[in-house]
């Protein structure tokens, strides 16, 4: 939400490398990405979204956005996005098992470095709650 983008904005005042945006939706959160990402970073856009942006801040400060579809799609087959949801939704996979370390958002850079050290965590999927 626009408390998450004001805490970031506070915290982070050049904004950072990176930002990914994994949302989508009829809301605007490609538009927050480009409004946290610092001068000349990359947003990755990997949500769906739905809606026009405005690009000036876009080309004022120079972020590159790259697009990255989420899931496989083939026109003559179902999404396999959706095969997940139905196994998720019937109780075929258990998707809580996959969760191996959750961390507060105090804790952002070590739940990265967790994320990022699979051989010696042995993490399969790390939470960030804000």
């Amino acid at each position: 939400g626009r408390e998450y983008i004001d805490f970031l904005q506070e915290e982070i005042p050049i904004g950072t490398d990176y930002v990914f945006e994994a949302v989508g939706g009829q809301k605007s959160p490609l538009q927050d990405a480009i409004k946290i990402v610092r001068r000349g970073g990359t947003v990755v856009s990997i949500g769906s979204p739905r809606n026009l942006i405005d690009l000036s801040e876009m080309v004022f400060k120079e972020v590159k956005i790259i697009g990255s579809w989420s899931y496989a799609y083939y026109s003559n087959y179902r999404p396999e996005f959706q095969i997940a949801l139905e196994l998720l939704s019937k109780g075929k996979v258990n998707a809580k098992k996959l969760i191996t370390h959750t961390f507060p958002l105090e804790k952002i850079e070590e739940g990265f470095i967790t994320a990022s050290n699979k051989k010696l965590t042995h993490s399969v999927k790390v939470i960030i709650k804000p």
